[in-house]
Parts: structure tokens; C-alpha cells; sequence
């Protein structure tokens, strides 16, 4: 299953990197296929996990309104697309809440970094966002163990 999800992350990369949007096929064959993992590896979805996911999109979704109200003078949906939303949550049920976390933290550096680097060779204004996540996420799921491990080792320490 975990292949399937890495697949489809990379056809949600080359979707969105070629047309600045996803399908919604792709985005809810995701999510399904991250619940169903979730089921698989936890035995369920945990609401203080879930609330914890929710919080930091909640966090984050201000802190965007803010950023484009107030920085850039943009709507919201200029500043960050409707597929970019649902690509976070989507992926949300595969990763506790703290590797989650850190993950679409480091996923959103990425992209920047990533788009950046894209745009030398796109003329486009917007950062292919859900695609680059999709493509982070791929490592990160094939060393969730080891991350896993490492965060908490961390935290420990």
C-alpha cells in the first residue's frame, strides 16, 4: 500500500508541476489510500492525534490569511490553493502528530526551496506546492521509522 501512496504522490507532483493544479480523484484516492494505511499500522485514527493535525492547519491557515491579507495584499486563494489544502490534509492520517508536523514544516521549506530552483526554468508566478510536497514525502515515508526514532530521541534527550 505504502508504494501505492509514493505513486500517487509523484502523479500529484507531475500534475501539478505541469498545470499549477490536481485532480480531485487524486487528492481523495490519497487520502483513502492514507486511511486505510492509518487503520492498517495504528488500528485507528486517535482523536487527540487527529486534534493535534487539526490544530497545526489551523495554525498554519491563519497564519497564510495573515501573511496575504496583511504582507501581500492577496486573497487567500492566490496565496494558496485549494489543492494545496486538501493535499495537507489528505496525507494527514499517515504519520502521528508530531512527525506530521515536522514533516509538512520541512515539506513547506522545501517547496520554497524547490520552487525557487523551478522558477529559473517555469515562468510561473505560483510554487507547484501539493506536487512538491507529495515528492518530499516519498523519503519520509520510507524512513518513518528511523524519523520516528530520531524525533524521539530527540525529545527525550
Amino acid at each position: 500500500m505504502l508504494v501505492l501512496v509514493c505513486l500517487l504522490c509523484l502523479s500529484v507532483f507531475y500534475v501539478d508541476l505541469r498545470r499549477r493544479q490536481v485532480y480531485l480523484w487524486q487528492i481523495i484516492s490519497l487520502f483513502i489510500l492514507c486511511l486505510l494505511r492509518s487503520i492498517e499500522v495504528e488500528g485507528g485514527i486517535l482523536f487527540t492525534t487527529f486534534m493535534a493535525k487539526f490544530g497545526w492547519l489551523a495554525f498554519l491557515f491563519a497564519s497564510v490569511f495573515l501573511y496575504a491579507k496583511y504582507v501581500r495584499r492577496l486573497n487567500l486563494s492566490d496565496a494558496m490553493g485549494t489543492g494545496d489544502w486538501m493535499m495537507l490534509v489528505a496525507v494527514s492520517p499517515l504519520f502521528d502528530a508530531t512527525l506530521y508536523i515536522l514533516a509538512m514544516t520541512s515539506g513547506f521549506v522545501f517547496s520554497i526551496l524547490a520552487g525557487f530552483a523551478i522558477s529559473q526554468y517555469q515562468k510561473k508566478e505560483t510554487i507547484p506546492l501539493a506536487g512538491l510536497i507529495g515528492v518530499w514525502l516519498i523519503p519520509i515515508l520510507a524512513f518513518e521509522g528511523k524519523c520516528q526514532y530520531f524525533i524521539w530521541s530527540f525529545l527525550l534527550s
